[in-house]
């Protein structure tokens, strides 16, 4: 009886995982392209996309270990030999207790131990080459050097202590000024990152450093495609529709909705599922944030936050933009994308250079949304989902008390001083994403004939109409709808249609009137 694969979770030796009897999705074909075709690339992924697999495979392919890639594409189409290798990875150098520079330095040292000589030389970029040139002589073979997540020690510092960040971009561009020089020495160099710093030394100083990042033929080189989520997870599927009592094919839906949807190909590329949800849903076979939560970006939350940048779903953003950025100006859109929390959705203007932008899935909304509401009104982002549950559940009861008192108190714990300055930028962003998590048909600021209604919700009882004001009153709130006839495209529904009016003032410091009416057809 054949053993059970177990799933990788957390697994980034890829040895361990040859061995250990856990599932691999051969990415070798890919891999095998890279080094039959080029010597020097540039990959940026979002975290746990397998970037460090990648690089851990690329290393056992250089350590001639043909064992560990038995029945797999690469097999037998290269010549398996040894080479000296270099492999950093900047997550675990210690930069943040010693500082880079000396994170650096031990960390070559300690290479240099491992292969029984000792380096000289003082400055990082002086002792990396030094390392080059020791294991090119001691070996005579090529050297094949692998760095792992580069832009830690920038990203670490972002957003508070920028200038912290520019120091150890220069260290960065010291330790890389070699490489080029040595080319002759150099079997393979492959860079690993989230991130993509325009104006940064490291990619003028390695100007011929292939970035396959938004290449359509390495799109899937991380993450699961759909074809390899049916080969590999389909009798798993079976298993947990057959427990949640639905078809194969509504769950193979559900899981597209959750987790499917990253693109990271300027053309039309493959859409690819995030490994690690996907692992730790496999596992459990419980739909939940399993990414997300792995690695809140709190920092980037604050950027959203303190500009008021609430709608991040359904954006257009140039090539430029969500390409890279730099220290001096650091910009939401690209720091969205490229650590994934936006995705490629459709190619604009049959062009390369504009996009549309939007979430890749349900998981990655939810969790955003949770964490951007969490941080508008003052509050742990699980209680914010707890207040969305309850006005989900009072909507679908129709309680009108308990609708009341929820949709107040989603305003009542903003500090006084931050309401008053900016009023309507609160209450447009808090009732933007209050909605947009509420997930039932809900629509905000919905287009219509006579004008744009603030919010719809419709239950599978109920339909809800809510209309917000700054500074008048509920009963003028109500009035508007049916002055604007916002019911009318609900009508044939046969449902019961409720008007809400809500109205906001600088003296309440949030919700000063509230009402709900059973809306009555005018005669």
């Amino acid at each position: 009886m054949t053993k059970k694969q177990k799933y990788p979770i957390g697994i980034q030796s890829f040895e361990e995982l040859r061995t250990g009897n856990y599932l691999y999705i051969d990415k070798t074909e890919s891999i095998f392209n890279l080094i039959d075709s080029g010597k020097y690339y540039f990959l940026s992924r979002p975290r746990r996309f397998g970037k460090s697999l990648t690089l851990e495979t690329l290393k056992a392919i250089f350590q001639g270990k043909k064992h560990l890639f038995s029945e797999l594409y690469i097999e037998n189409k290269i010549e398996w030999k040894e080479y000296p290798i270099i492999h950093i990875s900047f997550t675990n150098i210690g930069f943040v207790d010693i500082g880079l520079s000396k994170g650096i330095v031990n960390k070559l040292q300690d290479l240099g131990k491992i292969h029984h000589f000792k380096l000289e030389k003082e400055g990082v970029g002086e002792l990396l080459e030094e390392l080059i040139l020791k294991l090119y002589e001691k070996y005579q073979e090529k050297v094949v050097i692998l760095i792992d997540e580069y832009d830690t020690p920038l990203v670490h510092y972002l957003p508070d202590n920028v200038e912290e960040a520019k120091k150890n971009r220069e260290i960065l561009k010291s330790f890389y000024s070699c490489i080029k020089g040595l080319d002759e020495k150099i079997r393979f160099f492959f860079l690993t990152g989230i991130t993509q710093f325009s104006q940064m030394s490291l990619f003028s100083t390695l100007n011929n450093l292939a970035n396959i990042s938004m290449r359509t033929s390495y799109s899937d080189l991380c993450g699961y495609t759909q074809a390899e989520m049916e080969q590999h997870f389909g009798d798993r599927v079976k298993e947990i529709a057959s427990k949640k009592k639905i078809t194969e094919g509504e769950c193979w839906d559900k899981i597209k909705e959750w987790y499917n949807g990253f693109n990271f190909a300027m053309e039309e590329g493959k859409a690819v599922y995030n490994p690690f949800s996907i692992l730790n849903f496999m596992e459990s076979g419980t739909f939940d944030n399993y990414w997300f939560s792995s690695g809140t970006p709190t920092f980037l939350i604050k950027m959203l936050t303190h500009s008021f940048v609430y709608q991040i779903d359904n954006v257009e953003m140039s090539l430029n933009r969500i390409k890279s950025f730099d220290l001096e100006r650091l910009d939401y859109g690209a720091l969205l994308y490229q650590t994934g929390y936006i995705t490629i959705k459709e190619n604009l203007l049959d062009s390369n250079n504009f996009f549309l932008m939007g979430y890749p899935n349900w998981e990655v909304k939810d969790s955003m949304l949770q964490w951007i509401l969490g941080d508008y009104i003052n509050v742990p982002h699980g209680e914010a989902e707890g207040l969305v549950f309850q006005l989900k559940a009072a909507l679908m009861m129709k309680e009108e008390k308990k609708i009341e008192t929820i949709v107040r108190s989603f305003f009542s714990k903003i500090p006084t001083e931050l309401f008053k300055s900016s009023m309507e930028n609160f209450y447009h962003a808090i009732t933007f994403l209050m909605f947009e998590l509420l997930g039932c048909k809900m629509n905000v600021e919905v287009s219509h004939a006579h004008g744009r209604m603030d919010a719809v919700v419709e239950t599978e009882k109920y339909i809800y109409i809510f209309e917000f004001k700054l500074n008048r009153s509920a009963k003028a709130a109500i009035k508007y709808i049916y002055k604007q006839k916002y019911y009318e495209p609900f009508l044939y529904k046969n449902k019961p249609i409720f008007l809400v009016g809500v109205n906001f003032t600088e003296k309440a410091k949030g919700v000063a009137h509230f009402a709900i009416e059973n809306f009555q057809q005018p005669t």
